[in-house]
């Protein structure tokens, strides 16, 4: 297995679409659009389980925060391909509706409400990381009561 294959199935495990993998992992288009025929490929599979295992289990907020970065920074111009279209590519989709004249509306997530939610938990993760380091400091410092 090459370093190009290892990388695809990294990203796949990101992604969870082939296509977008293969593209992130340095593949032409035209090589893209055949990697879903590369995840039958029992080294690949195997590859895949091997890492799957190594992976620790994601805690609940950065579970979120992988979603939220996804509908922050996904690109909506495959779902606009429908070649290029990917189940995972719907992911930032909120809705879909067909019209009365046959027209089908879509409704995505609202990025920038993503993007406060993502500010929000960093923030807390900010505060929550700074206090240990504050009370380590203050720890660190001789308490002199000798009026200096």
């Amino acid at each position: 297995m090459t370093a190009k294959e290892k990388l695809f199935c990294e990203n796949y495990l990101i992604l969870h679409c082939p296509t977008q993998a293969a593209l992130k992992s340095g593949y032409t288009e035209s090589d893209a659009k055949k990697a879903q025929t590369m995840l039958r490929r029992e080294d690949i599979k195997k590859y895949l389980r091997e890492l799957e295992d190594e992976a620790q289990p994601l805690s609940l907020t950065k579970s979120a925060i992988r979603g939220l970065e996804r509908l922050a920074f996904s690109s909506p111009e495959n779902i606009l391909d429908t070649e290029k279209i990917c189940p995972s590519d719907l992911f930032c989709i909120s809705e879909l509706k067909k019209t009365q004249n046959g027209a089908i509306e879509v409704k995505f997530y609202d990025r920038i409400k993503a993007l406060q939610a993502l500010y929000e938990i960093g923030k807390l993760q900010d505060e929550n990381m700074s206090v240990p380091f504050f009370e380590a400091l203050k720890n660190a410092v001789p308490d002199t009561d000798d009026g200096v």
